[in-house]
């Protein structure tokens, strides 16, 4: 049993000796070459980057006065605007012709009202005479307060 272990001690150490580095067998290589440059002053900006989030101090809600489709817009994008400065311009068609039906609704309303006026003064001129019935002149005074 000495006779396995010596043996066994001594392969060991041999497989051991062989496993080192060996140096004398390779020659040590050049130092690399290097290029150097003169040293030369530049300005320099020193710049940092963030990731974050910007809200604007004072929100606002835009609304027009009138509805329709937009034509043009006075502003740039993140452009300071003041306070009642022109921002859009809405296509006028549809809005004008919304005004002209009003003006025509007014103006039969007026041509109403007219009327009734008129035929409320008849029927007062009319109703001592005896020329229409109370009911008839009642009927003129409703039309002239609904009209």
């Amino acid at each position: 049993m000495k006779k396995t272990i010596l043996a066994t001690a001594l392969i060991s150490s041999l497989f051991l000796a062989g496993c080192g580095e060996s140096s004398q067998g390779q020659p040590q290589s050049k130092a690399p070459l290097v290029v150097a440059e003169p040293v030369m002053a530049t300005s320099h900006q020193q710049s940092k980057s963030y990731i974050g989030r910007v809200e604007a101090v004072e929100d606002t809600n835009l609304t027009a006065q009138v509805s329709g489709y937009l034509k043009q817009r006075h502003f740039e994008e993140g452009q300071m605007v003041e306070a009642g400065q022109l921002l859009y311009t809405i296509e006028p068609s549809s809005f004008e012709a919304q005004l002209a039906a009003s003006r025509a609704s007014l103006a039969q309303a007026n041509a109403t009202l007219k009327k009734a006026q008129l035929d409320f003064n008849r029927g007062k001129n009319l109703l001592p005479k005896g020329s229409i019935s109370q009911s008839e002149f009642d009927h003129l005074t409703a039309s002239l307060l609904g009209a």
